[in-house]
């Protein structure tokens, strides 16, 4: 399976941060925004780099099929990023949601026009294991890919599609991460990651917290049971979480689950 080691597939672009992150490291960006305010916010901001061609906006949701119109719910709450295909996860924040019409994409599309990404980044609200499905069915696998999770079983579509090795990383406190130096992605950039960042990928993510499919599970489930548990044990284990840097352990904020192979790790 060809990939191109240059690019990256930024999922749920919202306001640029990662594509930005992305595009100071000396990758190419193909960014997938559904939402169309934040596509016109896109195309002024990154004005120079869409001519330049190492950005590419794709202003469509990834749906399950491609070249269809079907409604987006945007969350109407200023600044929020729970816009979705899908009305129950945009009206989560409790504030209802406006519908949009919007053309739809799909991975194999994506491919198809764009090449295999060497990492590719979801972040769009309910709608990851329609990605993770469509990269399974089609074959082409990135090297590295990265989802939020809020179930053990978007672990499992992952070990499914081809994937075997995982790590768990706390989106709530990505301040604490800083990438290594030297890079092993592309260049080394000086960041100090936000709530709008995913943070660090592929082998700039520690080494030794990647793990095998039982290993991820097992720790998923100890910090979904910490979160909703609270007592001392959870603040002894939050405590062990922040000072070790096992961000699974710290019992507060959301998780997102990277995915590789182990061949791609040696």
């Amino acid at each position: 399976m060809r990939h191109d080691d240059t690019l990256i597939y930024d999922l749920g672009f919202y306001d640029g941060s990662d594509s930005r992150y992305y595009l100071d490291k000396g990758f190419r960006v193909v960014a997938v925004e559904a939402d169309p305010a934040a596509v016109v916010r896109a195309r002024d901001g990154f004005a120079r780099e869409l001519t330049s061609g190492v950005l590419t906006l794709v202003d469509r949701a990834v749906a399950e099929r491609p070249g269809e119109t079907i409604a987006f719910y945007l969350d109407p709450r200023e600044g929020s990023a729970f816009h979705s295909i899908h009305r129950v996860a945009a009206e989560r924040g409790g504030a209802g949601s406006v519908a949009v019409d919007v053309e739809t994409t799909t991975v194999p599309a994506l491919f198809d026009l764009h090449g295999v990404p060497r990492y590719l980044k979801c972040d769009i609200e309910g709608a990851d294991d329609i990605v993770v499905e469509q990269i399974a069915r089609d074959g082409r696998r990135p090297p590295f890919l990265s989802i939020e999770v809020f179930d053990r079983e978007a672990i499992e579509r992952l070990r499914d599609a081809g994937y075997d090795r995982f790590q768990l990383v706390n989106q709530g406190h990505l301040s604490r991460f800083r990438p290594p130096r030297p890079a092993r992605e592309g260049r080394r950039v000086d960041v100090a990651f936000g709530a709008a960042h995913s943070g660090l990928f592929g082998l700039d993510l520690p080494r030794r917290h990647w793990c095998d499919v039982r290993t991820c599970l097992r720790r998923f489930d100890r910090w979904k049971h910490m979160k909703l548990d609270g007592g001392p044990l959870a603040r002894l284990s939050k405590h062990v979480g922040r000072v070790s840097g096992r961000s699974w352990l710290d019992c507060t904020g959301w998780m997102d689950v990277h995915a590789t192979t182990l061949e791609h790790l040696c």
